[in-house]
Formats: C-alpha cells, sequence, structure tokens
C-alpha cells in the first residue's frame, strides 16, 4: 500500500531561474539512479497556475504491520522543485486547492471567468508570472550573449593596436640608424649566410 502512494514523504527545492528545475530534477535521477535506486520525475503543470518539477525515489524501508511484524516495502518519496516567484504564489493557490479537492463542483471551470474570485487572480497570476520569468531569463541570457561578444572584438582591437603600435616603433628605430649601420646589418647578414640573397641590397664601399 505504501508504495502506491506518490507523496507520502514530500520535499522541496526551491531555485532562482526557471530553467534550474528541470537541471536540479536530472541531476537528482541520475544520483538516484547511481545508487540503485528506482527514480522517476516530470513535469507539473495545473490550471490552478501550479508550475514545478517532481521527482520521485523509491527507498527501501522496515515498516511494521497491525500485528507489529516487520516487513520491507519501497515507499516514494516526493521531491519537488520550482522556482521562488512560484513558490510564493504557490502558498496562495494551495489553499483553493485543499479547500476544493473534495468537491465536485457542477462545473469545474466555472472558476476561470470569475474574474471577481481570488481564485481567478492567484491563479492567472502565477500563469503570467511563469511568462514574466521566462522572459527574464531570456534577457539574461541575450545580455550575456552581447558581453561575450562585445569582450572578443576588444581583444582583438587591443591585439590589432598593440601590433601596429610594435611596428611603428621599429620604424622609428630604422629612421634613426644612420646610412652605415644599415650596410653593417646588411653585411653581417650576408657573412652569416652568403647564400642568402633575399634583401636585395648591394653595400657600397
Amino acid at each position: 500500500m505504501f508504495g502506491k502512494i506518490n507523496d507520502l514523504v514530500r520535499s522541496k527545492i526551491v531555485c532562482r531561474h526557471i530553467n534550474e528545475p528541470a537541471i536540479i530534477a536530472q541531476e537528482i535521477l541520475k544520483l538516484a539512479q547511481g545508487v540503485n535506486l528506482k527514480a522517476s520525475g516530470r513535469a507539473q503543470t495545473k490550471d490552478e497556475g501550479y508550475y514545478a518539477h517532481h521527482g520521485y525515489i523509491s527507498v527501501p524501508v522496515s515498516l511494521v504491520n497491525r500485528a507489529w511484524q516487520e516487513f520491507e516495502e519501497s515507499v516514494r518519496f516526493e521531491i519537488q522543485i520550482t522556482t521562488e516567484m512560484q513558490n510564493m504564489l504557490y502558498e496562495l493557490t494551495h489553499t483553493f486547492y485543499d479547500k476544493e479537492r473534495h468537491i465536485v463542483p457542477k462545473d469545474p471551470h466555472s472558476w476561470k471567468w470569475d474574474y471577481r474570485s481570488a481564485r481567478f487572480s492567484a491563479s492567472y497570476l502565477s500563469h503570467t508570472l511563469h511568462l514574466v520569468e521566462g522572459m527574464i531569463l531570456q534577457l539574461y541570457e541575450d545580455i550575456e550573449r552581447e558581453k561575450q561578444a562585445g569582450s572578443g572584438a576588444v581583444n582583438e582591437s587591443e591585439s590589432t593596436l598593440a601590433m601596429a603600435a610594435e611596428a611603428k616603433s621599429q620604424e622609428v628605430v630604422v629612421e634613426q640608424m644612420r646610412p652605415e649601420e644599415v650596410v653593417e646589418i646588411i653585411d653581417s647578414k650576408q657573412e652569416m649566410d652568403p647564400t642568402d640573397q633575399s634583401s636585395g641590397v648591394e653595400a657600397k664601399s
């Protein structure tokens, strides 16, 4: 019986950005499977505005029955992973869920048109927030890409300026040398390699 209940033991992880619940859920599943525990997970979305990722891990535990006889059964642990803002709104929307979970209304969708009700406001605010969180993260990623692209352009510009400055300094040195010093440098080079004619300059006595 205990193994059939998903949330007999429940915990929650609250993170910052909208992309983090899926990442954390995958890492938890990898860790659980790495120690040979049965694990699964899925994204959870509800009309009431609930957004989260759920991870389920089956852990073998020792229990006792009514006759105080010990037996072993796998119990499923539920780990809810959501964002800070969604967690705050969850506290509001879950109130309606607890209140109406055992009630079968004539029209289960009527609240979606009752714009004056608190349930309508809280639920659709959560949907809107989910969209805003996605837009914020997208903007953050765009800014980071622009920073990296700008950094690369600056580095390339600095490298070009450094090369130009070095070439200019070499030109200045050559201009400051006397003609006989230039001839001496060419002569010394030819003495080291008499066959080298690449300079194309004849020394004049």
